[in-house]
């Protein structure tokens, strides 16, 4: 019994800060640094504010970026940012774009 315990405790304490980054979290680790911390910075001078993109051309974006399919000459910098997020990730991160 002691040992269920044990384990249950350590999956709680290793788990915890990962479902405790809500996609605020994201956001502010992820896209900040480049798309400002409302979405309105035009990323190094080549893309539209985020705070002008649809639920739907921000899902379309990130999607494309995971796949490799979508972007200009930067892309490499939004695949390595994007490809290690889950889909429950990116789908939590677009509605949080969309909130801006």
């Amino acid at each position: 019994m002691k040992y269920v315990f044990v384990c249950l405790a350590a999956c709680l304490f290793f788990a915890a800060p990962a479902l405790a980054e809500g996609p605020a979290d994201l956001f502010a680790k992820n896209c900040k640094g480049c798309h400002g911390a409302d979405g309105s910075k035009v990323a190094m001078g080549m893309t539209r504010p985020l705070n002008s993109l649809t639920l739907d051309e921000v899902k379309a974006a990130l999607a494309g970026y995971k796949s490799g399919t979508y972007g200009g000459e930067k892309k490499a910098m939004m695949e390595r940012v994007v490809k290690p997020l889950s889909e429950a990730d990116l789908e939590a991160l677009a509605a949080h774009v969309d909130s801006l």
